[in-house]
Protein backbone atom coordinates (compact mmCIF):
# COMPACT_ATOMS: atom_id res chain seq x y z
CA UNK A 1 0.00 0.00 0.00
CA UNK A 2 3.19 2.54 0.95
CA UNK A 3 4.50 1.68 -2.68
CA UNK A 4 0.94 2.66 -4.20
CA UNK A 5 0.96 6.10 -2.59
CA UNK A 6 4.48 7.17 -3.54
CA UNK A 7 3.61 6.03 -6.78
CA UNK A 8 1.05 7.95 -7.01
CA UNK A 9 2.30 11.08 -4.78
CA UNK A 10 5.99 10.75 -7.38
CA UNK A 11 2.78 11.10 -10.30
CA UNK A 12 1.58 13.86 -9.02
CA UNK A 13 4.61 15.85 -8.37
CA UNK A 14 5.65 15.06 -12.04
CA UNK A 15 2.28 16.85 -13.27
CA UNK A 16 2.70 19.58 -11.09
CA UNK A 17 6.42 19.55 -13.11
CA UNK A 18 5.34 19.76 -16.06
CA UNK A 19 3.07 22.38 -15.48
CA UNK A 20 5.43 24.67 -14.16
CA UNK A 21 7.22 24.05 -17.50
CA UNK A 22 5.08 24.58 -19.65
CA UNK A 23 3.95 27.89 -18.03
CA UNK A 24 7.37 29.12 -18.05
CA UNK A 25 8.17 28.18 -21.46
CA UNK A 26 5.36 30.61 -22.41
CA UNK A 27 7.10 33.14 -20.57
CA UNK A 28 10.58 32.43 -21.69
CA UNK A 29 9.92 33.96 -25.29
CA UNK A 30 13.90 33.34 -26.06
CA UNK A 31 14.31 29.74 -24.46
CA UNK A 32 17.34 31.17 -22.55
CA UNK A 33 16.55 29.24 -19.25
CA UNK A 34 15.37 33.01 -18.00
CA UNK A 35 12.66 35.50 -17.98
CA UNK A 36 13.36 38.92 -18.76
CA UNK A 37 11.83 42.00 -17.11
CA UNK A 38 10.52 42.36 -21.31
CA UNK A 39 9.82 38.91 -21.68
CA UNK A 40 7.05 38.91 -18.44
CA UNK A 41 5.92 42.24 -19.41
CA UNK A 42 5.41 41.02 -23.10
CA UNK A 43 3.64 37.93 -21.83
CA UNK A 44 1.45 39.64 -19.26
CA UNK A 45 0.53 42.64 -21.68
CA UNK A 46 -0.90 40.19 -24.32
CA UNK A 47 -3.31 39.15 -21.91
CA UNK A 48 -4.23 42.75 -20.79
CA UNK A 49 -4.95 43.43 -25.02
CA UNK A 50 -6.76 40.47 -25.32
CA UNK A 51 -9.13 41.80 -22.71
CA UNK A 52 -8.82 45.36 -24.40
CA UNK A 53 -11.80 44.38 -27.14
CA UNK A 54 -12.16 48.08 -28.35
CA UNK A 55 -8.15 48.54 -27.72
CA UNK A 56 -8.53 51.87 -26.83
CA UNK A 57 -5.88 50.85 -24.45
CA UNK A 58 -8.47 50.99 -21.43
CA UNK A 59 -10.48 47.90 -19.71
CA UNK A 60 -13.59 49.00 -19.10
CA UNK A 61 -15.81 46.82 -16.85
CA UNK A 62 -17.38 45.65 -19.64
CA UNK A 63 -14.45 43.95 -20.96
CA UNK A 64 -13.35 42.72 -17.78
CA UNK A 65 -14.01 39.25 -16.46
CA UNK A 66 -17.24 38.97 -14.37
CA UNK A 67 -15.48 38.23 -11.24
CA UNK A 68 -13.40 41.93 -11.76
CA UNK A 69 -15.56 43.88 -12.91
CA UNK A 70 -16.07 45.85 -9.53
CA UNK A 71 -12.63 47.00 -9.48
CA UNK A 72 -11.37 49.81 -10.83
CA UNK A 73 -10.72 50.49 -14.08
CA UNK A 74 -7.22 50.10 -15.94
CA UNK A 75 -5.21 51.56 -18.84
CA UNK A 76 -2.54 49.92 -20.88
CA UNK A 77 0.12 52.18 -18.48
CA UNK A 78 -1.03 51.38 -15.12
CA UNK A 79 -0.97 47.82 -16.22
CA UNK A 80 2.62 47.76 -17.19
CA UNK A 81 3.63 49.32 -13.90
CA UNK A 82 1.56 46.70 -12.37
CA UNK A 83 2.99 44.38 -13.78
CA UNK A 84 7.08 45.53 -13.53
CA UNK A 85 5.97 46.15 -9.57
CA UNK A 86 4.46 41.80 -9.79
CA UNK A 87 8.21 41.21 -11.32
CA UNK A 88 10.47 42.77 -8.78
CA UNK A 89 8.49 41.00 -6.15
CA UNK A 90 9.13 38.13 -7.97
CA UNK A 91 12.67 38.59 -8.41
CA UNK A 92 13.60 37.64 -5.30
CA UNK A 93 17.46 37.19 -5.98
CA UNK A 94 17.06 40.59 -7.16
CA UNK A 95 19.38 39.25 -10.22
CA UNK A 96 17.02 41.03 -13.04
CA UNK A 97 15.36 37.56 -14.39
CA UNK A 98 13.10 35.08 -12.97
CA UNK A 99 14.04 31.44 -13.06
CA UNK A 100 10.78 28.55 -13.25
CA UNK A 101 11.06 28.41 -9.36
CA UNK A 102 10.40 32.42 -8.71
CA UNK A 103 7.96 32.69 -11.47
CA UNK A 104 5.96 30.33 -10.31
CA UNK A 105 6.24 31.36 -6.45
CA UNK A 106 3.19 33.03 -5.40
CA UNK A 107 4.65 37.15 -5.30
Amino acid sequence: MAGLFLVAAASAQNAADEARRAYFTGFDLDRDGWVSRDEYLAYLQRGFDALDLNADGVLDAGELPVAQRGQRITNRDSHRRAVLRAFERLDRDRNGWLDPVELTSPP
